[in-house]
């Protein structure tokens, strides 16, 4: 070891190799001084000097690195880094950073950039980042679930079967305030989409809407025909409760709230960890599963895929709202009648 000083002697990389200026790059070991000429194939990463320590090789302006090498993450890193902001304040009108994204860093250092097409991902965020996203998210999703589920356990816990379907209405009111409460924890990505969409789309959720709930009663009417036992209790809660009521707790509030929860909050995190497929396609699943796990399933999921895909292709989370409704509307009147 020295005090630091260059040594005049130089060590080669390959040992003992005859490299020519355009061939090497220079470096220094940072404990004993001395100097090194290190073939450009090792430029960014390092070699063992003779006194036990590492040095780092750098990489020459002019070389052109491989994709994804060690060499290439450093100028890119150098480039971003050196590069101005002037365009920053263009990025962040075009598509403003969520508010959870704020405080979000890159693999660089530098704040998260939206991506080339104007979303926010996690793609290029760093590690710690995607790890603490993904348990906010996952979370978030079993809070869902649980604003669907625990009401109607609750309900077959309480009741002595003959009276289930009168306490439905309340299971739909308990199960919408619940998804206020969830939805408040991330209302930004639950409210972002209560904004108008272009006619075309409410057009579309009017047809689909309509096939939709054609559909479901034609497949209604054959599962009754195959089980004669199977029991319709609305026209029965249509008799107790009126179909105003039936209305506002089987097609408004499922409607609204159904919506925020799932094609709001969820597909909003979902979009950003996991990216707008697989987004679309897990939120369709949930979406069923809330439904619970009947015959219907398949039915639910396909529904909830294309609810998300219009809530994404819209911006809007209002075509959906106007569809879901409308279905709702169309089984209750249809079926209790």
């Amino acid at each position: 070891m020295t005090d630091g000083a260059p040594r005049d002697e130089t060590a080669t990389w390959p040992a003992g190799a005859r490299l020519a200026d355009d061939e090497c790059v220079a470096a220094r070991c940072a404990a004993c001084a001395l100097a090194w000429r290190v073939h450009r194939s090792m430029a960014g990463f390092r070699v063992r000097c003779h006194c036990g320590e590492w040095v780092a090789v750098p990489a020459p302006a002019d070389l052109r690195a491989l994709p994804g090498s060690p060499a290439a993450l450093a100028q890119e890193r150098a480039s971003a880094l050196a590069a101005p902001d002037d365009d920053e304040a263009a990025f962040l009108a075009a598509a403003p950073r969520p508010r959870e994204l704020a405080g979000v860093r890159g693999w660089d250092g530098r704040p998260l950039r939206p991506d080339a097409d104007g979303k926010w991902s996690l793609r290029h965020a760093e590690v710690e980042t995607r790890v603490k996203w993904s348990n906010r998210t996952v979370l978030s999703l079993v809070a869902i679930m649980a604003c669907f589920w625990i009401p109607a356990l609750v309900v077959q816990v309480v009741s002595d079967g003959a009276d289930e379907a009168l306490y439905l209405p309340i299971v739909s009111v308990a199960s919408s305030l619940l998804v206020l409460v969830v939805a408040h924890a991330g209302r930004e990505y639950a409210t972002e989409g209560l904004r108008g969409a272009s006619p075309r789309y409410f057009v579309e959720a009017v047809l689909v809407a309509c096939a939709a709930c054609a559909l479901a009663l034609g497949f209604t009417k054959v599962v009754e025909d195959a089980f004669p036992g199977w029991n319709n209790e609305l026209p029965a809660m249509r008799a107790e409760l009126g179909l105003p009521m039936l209305l506002l707790v089987f097609s408004f509030c499922p409607g609204v709230f159904e919506e925020l929860a799932f094609r709001g909050l969820l597909q909003g995190r979902l979009h950003v960890l996991m990216g707008r497929i697989q987004g679309i396609l897990v939120v369709g699943a949930a979406f069923g599963m809330a439904h619970g796990i009947t015959i219907g399933l398949p039915f639910h999921i396909g529904l909830g895929i294309w609810f998300a895909f219009l809530r994404d292709r819209s911006g809007s989370l209002v075509p959906g709202m106007v569809a879901h409704m409308l279905y709702n509307a169309g089984i209750v009147i249809a079926r209790s009648s």
